[in-house]
Parts: structure tokens; C-alpha cells; sequence
């Protein structure tokens, strides 16, 4: 008789990272759950107390989110060191977006056309909720199984937060501008090209996502046909 086949999930969990890197990897990503998940708070609370005030959502949640958002840093580190098996350009594109709206433009640019505009909350809002899923996705993943709520979530939400995030992220680049202009000519015309090159940005990541869709849901999609 020949020896039953490994399980999908036990397959998985087999070709994971050695124990060590994937306890550290699972209390990794359940810390940057929760991050998001209290700044989610933070600016969902504020946008209740104050009855929808966005003018209010930076303050409450700007020091949190500058925390939460840079330990994001890490991804990267463990692209490049082998402790995941991401792809490093699309890592650094995804993070370096990320840092530099939270410190190269609403930390830099105390203005009001900035922090007080109505996109910041959106764009955090997006932010949130696409992290909170993906995080909470990474985790399940080193174990080798992922609930198929979790799995549609991940590649379905997409569709709504990555143009809403990348849109808020946008209008916050344009209304910046003449900050950045007031602070240096060069600087203007750098946040010129970024606004230019944003909705590209945009649209590839955006592909990038639409193709991960297909290859896990469209072959979950598949194997339940062949059953």
C-alpha cells in the first residue's frame, strides 16, 4: 500500500520558514493586526465623537499610525533576508508609498490643505482595513491553511481600497504642493512627477493583485468543479 499524500495545508506548513522565524513572523504580523486595528479605532472614534469632523482625524490618530506604519519597514528586511517568500520590488513599492505619505507628506506639511482634508481619513480608513486583512492573512498562512473568508477578502477588497487608498493618497500629494513649493522649487517639481506618476503606481499594483486573484481563487474556483 502506498504512504497516503500530504494535505495541501501539511504541505505548506512543511516548506515554511524553521520554527524559530515562523514563531517571530506569526507574533510579527498579530502585532501589526492590532496596529492597524487601533489606529482603525483611533479614526473611526474620532470621526464619532465628532460627528464626522475629518478636520480631527490626524490628531487623533497621526503618532499611532506613524508607529504602526513604519515597522512596516521590517517587510522588507525579511523579503531581502529569504524569511518570506515575497516579491522585494513590489515590497519596497508597496512600503516606501506608504512611508512617505505618512512622513513626506502629512508629517512634513503642517498645513490644514493637508492634515485637516477630508482624504486623510479615507486613505488611513484604506489603509486599515487592507492591512488588518493582510496581516491577519500572512498569519494563518504560516500554518499552512487559510479560512476561504479570509482568502476571498484578501484578493477581493482590493477592488474597493487600493483606489481608494491610492486616490486619497493622490489629492493629498496635489494639495501638498504648494507647501512643498514654499519650501523648496526642487521639492515642487519632485511632488509634480510623484502626482504624475501616482495613477501608474496605481495600475500596477493594481494588475499585480487582479493576477493574484486569478491564480488562488481561480484555482480554488477549479478544484471545487473537479470535486
Amino acid at each position: 500500500m502506498s504512504p497516503p499524500k500530504k494535505t495541501r495545508t501539511s504541505q505548506n506548513a512543511s516548506r515554511g520558514p524553521p520554527l524559530p522565524i515562523k514563531l517571530y513572523l506569526v507574533l510579527y504580523n498579530i502585532l501589526s493586526f492590532y496596529g492597524w486595528g487601533h489606529v482603525l479605532f483611533l479614526v473611526t472614534r474620532s470621526l464619532l465623537d465628532t460627528k464626522g469632523d475629518v478636520t480631527k482625524s490626524y490628531g487623533a490618530s497621526s503618532k499611532v499610525l506613524q508607529i504602526v506604519q513604519t515597522a512596516a519597514l521590517m517587510e522588507v528586511l525579511h523579503a531581502l533576508i529569504g524569511f518570506v517568500k515575497a516579491p522585494v520590488v513590489t515590497t519596497i513599492m508597496q512600503v516606501a508609498s506608504r512611508i512617505f505619505m505618512t512622513w513626506g507628506v502629512t508629517y512634513s506639511f503642517n498645513v490644514p490643505e493637508v492634515r485637516q482634508h477630508w482624504a486623510f481619513s479615507t486613505m488611513v480608513i484604506a489603509w486599515c482595513v487592507a492591512d488588518m486583512i493582510r496581516y491577519l492573512y500572512y498569519a494563518f498562512s504560516l500554518f499552512g491553511s487559510q479560512p476561504g473568508w479570509l482568502v476571498w477578502c484578501r484578493y477581493t477588497f482590493f477592488y474597493v481600497l487600493y483606489p481608494m487608498g491610492a486616490f486619497s493618497e493622490w489629492v493629498l500629494i496635489v494639495r501638498s504642493l504648494n507647501a512643498a513649493k514654499a519650501l523648496e522649487q526642487r521639492l515642487y517639481y519632485v511632488f509634480i512627477g510623484l502626482a504624475i506618476y501616482w495613477p501608474l503606481g496605481l495600475f500596477q499594483m493594481y494588475n499585480y493583485m487582479r493576477g493574484q486573484r486569478r491564480k488562488y481563487l481561480g484555482s480554488r474556483k477549479s478544484t471545487k468543479k473537479v470535486a
